[in-house]
């Protein structure tokens, strides 16, 4: 992965690439949390050195690929499988029908617990909805903005974030709403987002419940120190 991500190894790749790809899959079938997230991260990288479409050899790791999305061991597993799903795919398919089911699998990550998992998901579909040569249906672009708008509340400010990008992306390219919407009004909106949840966060400081909560941490302190 070191010397993946520290130089471009193109030679290296296209000699050894069915060996490199095998054993990449075979690790992130096999191996343990931590050598399958590696593997994932490598194969990602093999696929962007050798950067040329071939739809044979992503149809040979979409599967392994996506079922460590969405089963693999570890959140850092599923996180780096998402990402090299999108990269794979990006590089590697040349069927839209590919580049659109890949789309719909990463959308089905949007809900996951981890939140690395959830933003790394939100980017990969947006990655790969620039690949698209043709827009999306009207039906399937207005539940998309709307789970993209529902994710702008969540907890996690890079899973907001993510989800901002996304929508700022399927404005700008369909030409919805205002033609001036930009990364400086995504960047208020999660500003906002942030505001409200420190706005939460101190009202349920000054609660019954938070003061109670603060006064027995106050007494601990108290009996900590002496």
């Amino acid at each position: 992965v070191a010397l993946l991500r520290n130089g471009v190894r193109q030679d290296d790749c296209f000699q050894n690439a069915s060996t490199l790809t095998s054993r990449c899959l075979s690790a992130i079938k096999k191996g343990g949390a931590a050598e399958a997230a590696a593997a994932a991260t490598a194969l990602g990288l093999h696929m962007l050195t050798l950067g040329e479409p071939d739809e044979n050899l992503f149809q040979e790791v979409h599967a392994d690929v996506a079922k460590a999305a969405k089963q693999g061991k570890g959140p850092a597993t599923k996180v780096a499988a998402a990402e090299a799903l999108a990269l794979c795919c990006f590089v590697a398919a040349e069927d839209e029908h590919t580049t659109l089911a890949v789309m719909q699998q990463l959308h089905g990550l949007w809900d996951k617990d981890s939140a690395k998992l959830r933003a790394a998901a939100l980017r990969g579909w947006s990655f790969l909805y620039t690949s698209l040569c043709n827009p999306l249906p009207t039906r399937q672009l207005e539940a998309e903005l709307a789970a993209l708008s529902a994710l702008l509340h969540d907890a996690d400010v890079d899973v907001r974030a993510a989800a901002g990008e996304g929508l700022g992306l399927l404005y700008n390219s369909c030409g919805l709403g205002d033609s001036d919407f930009d990364e400086e009004d995504l960047d208020e909106l999660i500003d906002e987002e942030a505001e409200e949840d420190e706005q939460q966060q101190q009202q349920t400081d000054l609660s019954p419940a938070g003061e109670q909560q603060q006064q027995l941490q106050l007494a601990q302190d108290g009996a900590g120190s002496s």
